[in-house]
């Protein structure tokens, strides 16, 4: 669904568009704009194929915080549960019901998907990436100068940036 900075706000429980702009700004939603915008509209995609949605990008760059409406579960209790009073068969059932393999699946389902998006790629991409930016004709074996060593350095931190959008 395509949304400008204001729906976005409101769709991530948001008062005010502060918080989206700001992640804008910093880059960090980036994946996440769409052209279409009338004027100088933004627009953002909160489901896009592959990525994370929308919600699961703001949530996993912002701070967690108790009264932040983007963290609040839709299906929470509208009474807390003081677990001191459950009996032993309700404290069961309870743990069984919010402690189960797939409760703790779904809650780290965002952290495993962040993580997996950084892996880093096989170094056979990185070297055939790598080879491509370098004219191997022209480096003799080493010893290497610093200026030489710095030029290495930064081309192997592009060939892994490029290797990983492969």
């Amino acid at each position: 669904m395509l949304v400008n900075i204001s729906d976005a706000a409101l769709h991530l429980g948001y008062s005010s568009r502060s918080t989206v702009s700001r992640l804008l700004r910093a880059g960090l939603l980036s994946h996440y704009e769409r052209p279409g915008g009338i004027g100088r509209e933004r627009l953002l995609e909160t489901q896009p194929e592959g990525l994370p949605t929308l919600r699961e990008r703001v949530q996993s760059v912002t701070q967690i915080r108790y009264d932040s409406p983007l963290w609040k579960r839709e299906h929470q209790r509208s009474e807390p549960v003081e677990l001191e009073q459950l009996g032993d068969e309700e404290l069961a059932a309870f743990c069984d019901e919010h402690l189960n393999d797939e409760a703790l699946a779904a809650a780290m389902a965002p952290i495993t998907a962040w993580c997996d998006a950084q892996r880093s790629p096989s170094w056979e991409q990185v070297a055939e990436v790598a080879n491509g930016y370098l004219d191997l004709s022209c480096w003799a074996a080493p010893p290497w100068s610093g200026e030489q060593w710095n030029t290495l350095a930064m081309v192997l931190e592009l060939a892994q940036e490029a290797a990983t959008d492969q």
